[in-house]
């Protein structure tokens, strides 16, 4: 099941039959009298745990850490606690799936349609991913949706009820499946079925609305300037983007790019540095482009913001920044700062900023010619909130800046350009994605990715990009089929309690 989320799109068509040994092994568990509802727990637990340890196999590329300063040996701890560390956290909440499992097959009045515990398990995995980006429970990383990007059909589907819906119906698949052949039961094999005709039909749906309600037409370039990260914090660095970037940008224009999107961070300083301002208003002023990119911001209380500005004419716009709201931690800040550095002081050392970063709090829209744009940065990018807050605003195009290049050229690069194909796909807009060593891309509104710079490379990709009007379902709806399932997955608990006090009484 974990190459499933290694390789993203690659192998999304075995996540439909992946979950068939665990689904018969979930109903051994939960059959057997023997088993408590600790033990249930348990082997979520493991099950989750190792899922997630190949999830994050791409952290071992990141190996020695150089570009920290870091010993070997703390380098070496650094990588072991996150990719462990990541994979405790999502176990912590994903055994709990498990439980309920327990509870609906021990609950008489569900216990006797014989389906119920893997419904129940169904709807509690679309629950444990939306865990993710609410509480400490890990990071919404390895969702189950990232294995249908390869298919712009399916993964269309998410425009109405977002990914978590996708994920449960691929549980639902396995789990029906796996009904079929413990009971040899036509009924297991029809739901499966059904609920296959349910999202292709879904997906077909929503890959056909996404072409209403477009606007103007652009063609968009995001560039790749391939530094390094020691690199881009050197004395030089932002004389060295400057003239990379700008180089890069002017074959982009050559071509009729009158969008331009730079990466996050790509001057690691304020926008009234010499070098960056100079190379932005230059660059706007003499094509007539806007472009967007990735800088620090400080406010009048010397706090420091990770950015994304807009320039056009000439001219940056001084009073409106995109700040990005989701922070990376150890990297962007550090949580319990004075705890950690007793503790485990290599992690207070991995953060290239002596301060930590503020979030920021609204999606700031930038008022472009052709239309209102929204930007997300780096880790925002895997939240889905933030893209929706920014739709809901009125964006009629996403742009992306991140710094991936950490990963190098790891599946972990791929699997962040993934999360953007999601956000595509929810949402119904075009992205234009700028990654400092990659990948870049450009994703139109179904998912597609229209061009794309392969990791460690320099250059650029360059695409038409339509500014759209038309909102998904799915920008409405939010995560209400996640409240939903919280309601469904409480049932079979409460119902054991209530045949408890029955049974006493």
């Amino acid at each position: 099941m974990g190459l499933t989320l290694i390789f993203p799109g690659k192998l999304g068509f075995l996540q439909w039959v992946a979950f068939i040994p665990l689904a018969i092994a979930l109903d051994a568990i939960v059959s057997d009298k023997r088993t408590t509802f600790l033990g249930a727990y348990f082997y979520g637990f493991t099950f989750f745990m190792f899922l997630y340890i190949m999830n994050y196999h791409w952290f071992w590329s990141m190996y020695p850490l150089d570009f920290t300063e870091l010993s070997r040996v703390y380098a070496l701890c650094v990588i072991l606690l996150a990719s462990l560390g990541l994979p405790v956290l999502a176990a912590f909440s994903g055994g709990f799936t498990f439980v309920f499992a327990l509870f609906a097959k021990r609950s008489k009045t569900l216990s006797r349609f014989g389906f119920a515990h893997f419904l129940t398990f169904s709807l509690s995995y679309a629950f444990f991913e939306w865990t993710q980006i609410h509480f400490f429970t890990g990071v919404p990383w390895g969702r189950l949706a990232i294995g249908q990007t390869g298919s712009s059909v399916v993964l269309s589907s998410v425009s109405f009820l977002g990914s978590y819906f996708l994920s449960f119906i691929i549980v639902l698949v396995n789990s029906s499946l796996a009904y079929a052949l413990l009971n040899r039961s036509r009924k297991g094999a029809a739901l499966a079925l059904a609920s296959l005709a349910l999202i292709f039909s879904m997906g077909i749906a929503g890959y056909a609305l996404s072409f209403t309600g477009e606007g103007k037409t652009v063609k968009a370039a995001a560039v790749q300037g391939n530094m390094a990260s020691q690199e881009k914090w050197s004395a030089d660095s932002t004389f060295i983007a400057a003239s990379r970037y700008t180089e890069l940008s002017e074959k982009a224009i050559e071509e009729g790019a009158s969008v331009i999107v730079w990466p996050e961070s790509v001057f690691p300083h304020s926008t009234k540095h010499p070098d960056a301002y100079s190379c932005v208003t230059s660059l706007t002023e003499k094509y007539d482009v806007e472009l967007y990119y990735g800088c620090l911001s400080y406010d009048k209380e010397g706090r420091t913001f990770n950015a994304m500005a807009f320039a056009s004419n000439g001219k940056i716009d001084l009073d409106n920044f995109y700040y990005k709201r989701h922070l990376v931690p150890f990297g962007e800040y550090v949580p319990l700062r004075g705890f950690v550095r007793v503790v485990f002081p290599m992690l207070d050392q991995v953060s290239m900023l002596s301060d930590d970063v503020i979030p920021g709090e609204d999606s700031n829209l930038f008022d472009s010619k052709y239309g209102k744009i929204g930007a997300l940065i780096c880790f925002d990018s895997i939240y889905e909130p933030a893209a929706l807050d920014a739709v809901r605003d009125g964006a009629e195009l996403i742009v992306i800046g991140t710094n991936d290049s950490w990963f190098f050229d790891s599946s972990g690069v791929y699997m962040h350009n993934a999360q953007a194909q999601i956000r595509a796909c929810e949402t119904g807009r075009y992205i234009v994605r700028s990654a400092n060593t990659g990948v870049s891309s450009v994703i139109d509104a179904r998912g597609n990715i229209l061009d794309i710079e392969p990791p460690l490379q320099e250059g650029y990709v360059i695409a038409d990009v339509t500014f759209r009007s038309a909102k998904t379902l799915y920008t409405y709806v939010g995560n209400l089929f996640v409240y939903i399932a919280i309601f469904l997955i409480a049932i079979p608990p409460v119902l054991c309690f209530y045949e408890k006090i029955k049974k006493k009484k």
